[in-house]
């Protein structure tokens, strides 16, 4: 494919998030960034569709351009052919520089990439694994309304369900461990008088915790 350099404004870059292979924008990369800009240090380049002028690669450093309010951008421009084109070449980029992959990144790059019609062994040698762990991960997934979710480690009883809103919500914000780990974490933190008087929304958020749970216990007598 045709490579080429230009300044652009950067309010034109479309971001689709159709194409971007992760699941999520990192507060922490875009802060990052935003010091290494501050300081002086230049930034590759993004990349963009030059027809569509989406944006392939590049989505925390566009976050913490807008963030510092700089409206001039260098870009680098490449002609892709179709879909299939850019999320590979989004895969590909994504996986082999800046933040590794998380596995439920790599689930969801097989769900854009199958859905362009990309091969499994393609997509295999994109993120660097075996087909039998692409096999693994494709049935790592449940649905909401017509569109499949992969599902986070820790939730895997949610697999192969029909997810309602909240769900949703909760395998995007889950940390990735399951319940049992957060709840002998926030025991610990108890025990440990490491509450502080002061920390009215932890109480808040505490007095909602227990009612929850004593609605929730009715359900299993």
């Amino acid at each position: 494919m045709q490579e080429q350099l230009f300044e652009v404004n950067l309010a034109s870059i479309i971001l689709d998030w159709n194409f971007y292979p992760r699941t999520e924008v990192s507060k922490e990369t875009v802060m990052r960034l935003r010091e290494a800009i501050s300081s002086g240090i230049k930034l590759p380049p993004m990349i963009i569709d030059k027809k569509s002028m989406k944006l392939i690669d590049g989505f925390h450093r566009h976050e913490a351009y807008r963030e510092l309010k700089i409206e001039t951008v260098e870009v680098e421009k490449r002609f892709y052919k179709n879909d299939q084109e850019m999320i590979q070449d989004a895969g590909l980029l994504n996986a082999n520089h800046g933040r590794p992959f998380s596995s439920q990144d790599c689930r969801r790059f097989i769900l854009l990439a199958s859905s362009v019609g990309l091969t499994k062994e393609r997509i295999a040698g994109i993120l660097n694994v075996t087909k039998d762990k692409i096999d693994e991960w494709s049935i790592q997934r449940a649905v909401y309304k017509n569109e499949e979710i992969p599902i986070k480690r820790g939730l895997s009883h949610l697999i192969g369900q029909k997810l309602t809103k909240i769900q949703k919500k909760l395998n995007e914000e889950w940390g990735g461990m399951n319940a049992t780990f957060y709840v002998n974490q926030l025991i610990l933190y108890i025990e440990a008088d490491a509450v502080r008087q002061n920390d009215l929304n932890f109480i808040d958020r505490m007095e909602i915790l227990m009612k929850l749970w004593q609605e929730t216990k009715k359900k299993f007598k």
